[in-house]
């Protein structure tokens, strides 16, 4: 749910613990090798796919027992020298187990599943960027969703783009977003993602 064009609001670099403390004045800011970055409010109907999206993946896991889920507010320190700080609109790390997290800042560590959801300022092609860069940082799955024109694309390493579509009424067949190989049981309907949208 970030906008096509961020707002830089430091000249010189920082680093991840002095963007802590400035974090904690912005509402919605990312470091972008050690430059912060504001971020407009996603706004409708963005927010409302991403709660959905949060919700039915945190009953997944929940269910079973395992896994960390994370919004969009949650920070992950993916480089250093230059402090690169991202937050995805759904992060989830399957095997909590092998982390520690901090008991504030931000985690040192790439999710195993990423989704972006397309906000109705943000061009098409940045969010397919977005995955892009989440791939580069080693995340296993990436989901990008487009609320407005309800679709969604999953990425994976060296695989081909899957196109999802929400298939028209009255088909019988359900579209839905795959957590494999993070995830295999895990499958989420379009339909439940964008029903506020019709």
């Amino acid at each position: 749910m970030k906008p096509r064009a961020m707002t830089a609001l430091t000249p010189a670099p920082m680093t991840a613990q002095q963007f802590e403390v400035e974090a904690c004045r912005l509402d919605s800011a990312e470091l972008w090798d050690g430059r912060v970055l504001l971020r407009e409010p996603a706004g409708w109907p963005a927010t409302g796919t991403n709660a959905r999206l949060v919700a039915l993946v945190g009953q997944h896991l929940m269910a079973a027992g395992k896994g960390l889920f994370f919004e969009s507010s949650a920070g992950f320190l993916l480089r250093r020298n230059p402090d690169r700080v991202l937050a995805p609109d759904l992060a989830v790390i399957v095997d909590e187990t092998q982390i520690t997290l901090p008991t504030h800042g931000f985690p040192e560590l790439t999710p195993d599943l990423v989704a972006e959801v397309r906000s109705p300022g943000d061009s098409w092609e940045y969010v397919l960027c977005r995955g892009g860069l989440w791939l580069g940082h080693g995340v296993k799955v990436v989901w990008l969703i487009d609320p407005l024109a309800r679709r969604a694309v999953e990425l994976r390493p060296e695989r081909a783009p899957v196109l999802l579509a929400e298939a028209a009424p009255p088909a019988a067949e359900v579209v839905a977003l795959d957590g494999a190989p993070v995830l295999p049981d895990l499958r989420v309907p379009l339909a439940q993602l964008f029903p506020a949208l019709r």
